[in-house]
């Protein structure tokens, strides 16, 4: 799965503390379904790698930002692919969210 998402008028170092601290608030609100999360950033802060396991699915993926676009690549096991277009949506809505559009 690969999603593009342009994050408008953010800086790439916003962009990069925007999904830092949403990815860690999502784990903790969602700790009884997120299990061994991992995250790694490279030194630029413009890559990082990501795994976790949810409802015994393992999850791997990475999220580049780039310019005014982030993008988020990840592998999801065979079984959950059927859900993939909400999930998808649910990852949109939550970027919205995430990256009000500046005025």
């Amino acid at each position: 799965m690969e999603i593009k998402y342009n994050f408008g008028n953010y800086s790439q170092k916003e962009a990069y503390q925007k999904i830092d601290s949403f990815l860690e608030g999502l784990v903790k609100e969602h700790s009884d379904l997120v299990y061994n999360p991992q995250k790694e950033w490279n030194k630029n802060k413009d890559q990082m790698n990501f795994s976790f396991e949810a409802k015994g699915f393992n999850i791997k993926g990475d999220i580049k930002i780039q310019d005014k676009e982030l993008i988020l690549t990840g592998k999801l096991p065979f079984l959950a692919r059927m859900f993939s277009d909400t999930i998808e949506k649910v990852i949109y809505k939550n970027l919205d969210n995430l990256f009000v559009k500046k005025k």
